[in-house]
């Protein structure tokens, strides 16, 4: 017995197959990761909090710096899905940086954040290259990850440099 399909139902059944799975993608990518813990360490684990005796310029620059924070997680994850665009992400974990560069001059700390910044660079270039071997992401986001990652190694090591001359 022979099973013969026209090109019409074939198209038909293509189309039905394509509207299937675009109905379901948004169920899919609204589901959160099951493991907080998989969350870079640029992410802490809860907002900051301003102290009893912090002044009105202190107090908003945290409220900026948490609201930076919840952007990039928001983002991080759409982006771990395939559903938020690379740069949209690493100007937001820029913005995070910045935010808390604001929050101290000592420059233990201002390595520190460096360090936060280079680790999530790192962990982000993996993950690119990981959707580049799957087909989600393409070379350029590839090579941009690669930059980015390199531009925050870049400030990482002109960070401990400038306290290494101050000593």
């Amino acid at each position: 017995m022979k099973c013969r399909i026209s090109l019409k139902q074939l198209l038909i059944l293509h189309f039905a197959v394509l509207l299937f799975a675009t109905l379901l993608e948004p169920v899919r990518s609204q589901q959160p990761p099951q493991d907080q813990e998989k969350l870079p360490s640029i992410f802490p684990a809860k907002p900051r909090e301003p102290a009893a005796g912090d002044d009105e310029l202190r107090k908003l620059l945290i409220a900026r710096y948490n609201s930076a924070v919840n952007e990039l997680k928001m983002r991080f994850q759409r982006y771990e899905f395939g559903q938020s665009s690379l740069d949209f992400m690493l100007e937001t974990a820029r913005r995070v940086a910045d935010s808390e560069l604001e929050l101290s001059d000592k420059p233990a700390d201002q390595i520190l954040v460096c360090q936060k910044l280079f680790q999530f660079a790192k962990d982000v270039e993996k993950l690119t290259e990981s959707q580049f071997r799957t087909g989600i992401a393409g070379t350029g986001n590839v090579e941009f990850a690669r930059y980015w990652r390199l531009d925050a190694e870049i400030k990482l090591l002109k960070a401990k440099r400038k306290v290494a001359a101050t000593k």
